[in-house]
């Protein structure tokens, strides 16, 4: 992956992840090309990584698109035409169908990441068009392994599941926090002696 370029559409909180998480796994900082807007430029110099237009994303070896789904259609016209890239589209609700759509001859991916991105454990999943051969797939599989493991399945709604399921047990876990948080609280815990606990049952969960 060292001689590939990277181009991140949507630099925003996952976009940024994706980028540290690239960066810590020993990718070069100027191989990733994010779009150099005025709300961006702060992370893209603290990070070094490289600033360009849109339509320069449309040379990289591989598109990660991290855009709200709302922002799709906007974001992906303001970068022209892409030929066969690889794109990886990180967008909830946003089925590889609709992606072709507005995508017709690129290699395209669907995946999800979020806390395996996070902390670079976890497990997240990715789906694909038909069209790729091994050679593809390892591309893919070799970006996606520098945010945590992930794993492919051959079913797109699956994939669509994960995020649910996910995002319901995140807000769970949260809940749990809460709960315990105000117990130990309530029973008089120092405030040090909380955030430890509070700490450990976060990173035992």
């Amino acid at each position: 992956m060292h001689t590939h370029k990277i181009g991140i559409l949507g630099f925003g909180k996952l976009g940024v992840r994706i980028a540290q998480r690239c960066i810590r796994t020993g990718m070069n900082p100027q191989d990733i090309l994010v779009v150099d807007r005025l709300s961006t430029r702060e992370q893209i110099n603290t990070l070094g990584v490289r600033a360009v237009s849109p339509r320069e994303l449309a040379h990289v070896d591989i598109l990660l698109v991290a855009v709200k789904p709302y922002q799709r259609l906007e974001a992906l016209v303001s970068v022209g035409e892409l030929g066969n890239v690889t794109v990886i589209s990180f967008m909830a609700n946003v089925s590889l169908a609709q992606l072709r759509e507005q995508l017709p001859t690129a290699r395209l991916v669907r995946a999800m990441t979020t806390t395996a991105c996070e902390v670079g454990h976890g497990v997240g999943l990715y789906t694909t068009t038909p069209d790729f051969d091994e050679n593809g797939h390892r591309l893919v599989r070799d970006l996606l392994e520098r945010l945590g493991r992930h794993d492919f399945v051959h079913d797109e709604r699956h994939v669509q599941v994960y995020a649910t399921v996910l995002s319901s047990l995140t807000g769970m876990v949260y809940q749990l926090l809460g709960d315990f948080e105000r117990g130990l609280n309530h029973i008089g815990a120092p405030r040090a002696y909380r955030e430890l606990m509070l700490e450990a049952v976060a990173a035992s969960v």
